[in-house]
C-alpha cells in the first residue's frame, strides 16, 4: 500500500479507539497538546451569571462512572456553542457534572501516553456527530451515519464499510476488541439480530 503522495509503502497502519472518556480525560495534560489550559473553568450553572465553577482536578482512582454522551446531553454541554454546558450537561442527567472536567496522566495512563509520544495523538479530533454512540460507531467504519439514530431497525442496515474496500481493493485488514463477541463481525453486528450490518 502507497500513500496518496506517493512516497515510502505503507506496512501497517493501526488506529485504536476508546470508547466513553473524552480526549480530555486521557490527554487533557499531555505537553503541548489542545486540552486543559491552565485557569480553565466551567460553570455549574451557565444560566446563572453567579454560577460557581467547577476546575480541572486529577481523578484520583483509574475506574470512574460513565458520563451521559446522548445527543441531548451533547447539545447541553455545546450550550449553543459556548461550550460551557459539561458540567451542568451531567448534572441534568443526576451524574457527578465535575467528572467531566477530570484527568488522568502520564502515570496513571503510562501505555497510552508512551504511544501519544512515539505516534500520532490527534488532539484536534471531534466526534462525527452530535452524541450517541451508534452513529459515532458508525462514520468510524462507515464515515457517516445511517439516519437512523440511535437505534437499529428491525430490517437492519446496509452501508457500505472502510472494511468492504479495503477487502474490494485487495488489502488485509484485522479489528481487535477487548472482550471480542464471536458473533458479532463485519456482516452481523447484533447478535439478537443477524441481518443488521
Amino acid at each position: 500500500m502507497r500513500d496518496a503522495r506517493g512516497g515510502a509503502p505503507i506496512q501497517d497502519g493501526f488506529r485504536i479507539v476508546q470508547g466513553n472518556p473524552p480526549f480530555d480525560n486521557y490527554f487533557g495534560t499531555f505537553p503541548g497538546v489542545n486540552g486543559l489550559s491552565s485557569g480553565l473553568s466551567v460553570p455549574v450553572d451557565p444560566a446563572r451569571k453567579s454560577s460557581p465553577v467547577a476546575v480541572p482536578y486529577h481523578l484520583p482512582v483509574l475506574r470512574t462512572q460513565d458520563l451521559d454522551h446522548s445527543v441531548i446531553t451533547a447539545k447541553v454541554a455545546f450550550n449553543a456553542g459556548r461550550m460551557d454546558g459539561f458540567v451542568a450537561a451531567q448534572q441534568a442527567r443526576n451524574l457527578p457534572g465535575s467528572l467531566a472536567l477530570g484527568y488522568y496522566d502520564g502515570t496513571d495512563l503510562p501505555y497510552y501516553w508512551d504511544l501519544a509520544q512515539n505516534y500520532v495523538l490527534a488532539d484536534r479530533f471531534f466526534s462525527s456527530a452530535m452524541g450517541g454512540s451508534l452513529a459515532n460507531h458508525q462514520f468510524l467504519v462507515a464515515g457517516k451515519s445511517s439516519g437512523t439514530g440511535e437505534s437499529i431497525p428491525p430490517e437492519g442496515i446496509q452501508m457500505t464499510k472502510i472494511f468492504d474496500r479495503l477487502q474490494a481493493a485487495g488489502i488485509s485488514w484485522k479489528c481487535y476488541v477487548k472482550k471480542y463477541d464471536p458473533t458479532l463481525n463485519l456482516r452481523h453486528t447484533d447478535p439478537k439480530n443477524p441481518r443488521a450490518s
